[in-house]
């Protein structure tokens, strides 16, 4: 959405300063745009850090239930799980796993989530 928004906003000047569009339709286009802007920043307000682990979704505690509840809209796929690929809105982590999860981890997620 940045750089689409960017590029967006890049057009609507250069539209406006060569009097490619009407002045209003700039203006509209420019709004609508900035309003999907913000609502692409607020989806990151949906998340609350909760500091859960791989180790402590296969054991399927109190404290993951009440997590997966506080985040209730943010969904983790199979791959994130079982650390096939990171997700994209992961936040930058100064320890790696460089993808070496306990086998046994494994497989609880895996029965556990029916993968």
């Amino acid at each position: 959405m940045k750089i689409e928004s960017a590029t967006t906003f890049y057009y609507l000047y250069l539209n406006e300063k060569y009097s490619a569009m009407l002045p209003a339709d700039c203006r509209t286009i420019r709004d609508e745009t900035r309003i999907k802007f913000r609502n692409c920043m607020t989806q990151i307000n949906n998340w609350v850090s909760t500091s859960i682990t791989r180790e402590d979704i296969a054991q399927n505690t109190r404290r993951v239930q009440l997590s997966y509840e506080q985040n209730s809209r943010v969904g983790l796929s199979r791959e994130v799980l079982l650390m096939e690929q990171r997700a994209i809105s992961a936040p930058l982590i100064p320890v790696h796993h460089n993808g070496n999860l306990d086998p046994v981890i494994i497989e609880k997620i895996k029965t556990l989530y029916n993968f």
